[in-house]
């Protein structure tokens, strides 16, 4: 093949500039494997030019919110960086003919960049769902920010074992069985999401508390509205615009007011306090009762 011919010619070249057949051997496969980053690098550009040019070229002719959000979140950019990605490591053996090492070495990190893309793009399929979300009228009060955190925890979990199964040559589900052992740990470890995400499905299932109410916390020394609702923390603006965050399971185990129903009811309580000279408080005669009747009609 063309691949394998370039290579015997580029050693043969190497040892008759007088260097050590061993350093050739080792030199050549070097420069071969650069020849294809190369290849690949310039096989990129041309799909990012062609493929995302078109698809902004079928976006300002077609508008539409799932194309438009596609671009935003760049789930295709990340899904053509895998094209070269599996051309490099189709023609990896034939760059490493000799060096098995280099070959295994060079083959397990395009597999790590392949999954490292398709991880990138799921999360802007995660993220382009939550803009579709929020984007109804309808579901503005009942934010899914928390569980799409979730997910996307999860989601760069498991991929995070996978990379590592693949560096240590090992089953991920090995691992995975590994981390059953080390449960403990990673309650620790994950404490604040796994209560931030079992308060907001409470918080969201008993519709406790929405984006947009206004809310005393006395033990979180918050009182003021609700500006976002996410796995970890709430985010409140107080009356005086100072910002108070707190984690979602304390909307849970603590009490706290919501002012939703006042501002429904279109009223306002007002609450003043007035001062009273307790020497001047006396029990009504009939002279006085007799006097205000005439003074009141």
């Amino acid at each position: 093949m063309l691949v394998v011919d370039l290579g015997k010619w580029m050693n043969k070249t190497l040892i008759n500039w007088g260097i050590d057949p061993a350093v050739a051997d080792r030199f050549d496969e070097t420069i071969m494997a650069l020849l294809m980053i190369v290849v690949a690098i310039v096989l990129n550009y041309l799909c990012q030019a062609i493929l995302i040019g078109g698809m902004k070229q079928y976006t300002r002719r077609k508008p539409h919110q799932w194309n438009t959000l596609l671009m935003k979140r760049r789930v295709f950019h990340n899904l053509i960086h895998t094209i070269p990605a599996f051309l490099v490591y189709s023609l990896l053996p034939m760059a490493f003919i000799r060096g098995k090492e280099l070959l295994l070495i060079s083959q397990k990190a395009c597999v790590i960049y392949i999954i490292f893309s398709l991880l990138l793009a799921i999360n802007g399929i995660l993220l382009m769902i939550m803009d579709i979300y929020d984007g109804r009228e309808s579901m503005k009060d009942r934010p899914m920010k928390g569980f799409i955190q979730v997910l996307q925890v999860l989601l760069f979990f498991v991929g995070g074992i996978v990379i590592i199964a693949i560096i240590v040559n090992k089953s991920p589900a090995t691992l995975f069985a590994g981390l059953g052992a080390s449960a403990a740990i990673l309650m620790l470890v994950f404490k604040d999401s796994i209560l931030g995400f079992v308060a907001g499905i409470q918080l969201s299932a008993n519709d406790m508390v929405r984006p947009g109410d206004w809310v005393t916390l006395p033990s979180g020394d918050a009182n003021g509205i609700v500006q976002e609702i996410t796995l970890n923390t709430v985010k409140i603006q107080n009356f005086d615009n100072t910002i108070s965050t707190i984690p979602p399971y304390t909307l849970v185990s603590s009490p706290f007011q919501n002012w939703r129903g006042m501002t429904q009811s279109g009223g306002r309580r007002v609450m003043k306090s007035i001062t009273l000279d307790l020497t001047t408080l006396q029990f009504c005669t009939p002279e006085m009762l007799d006097r205000y009747r005439k003074e009141i009609p």
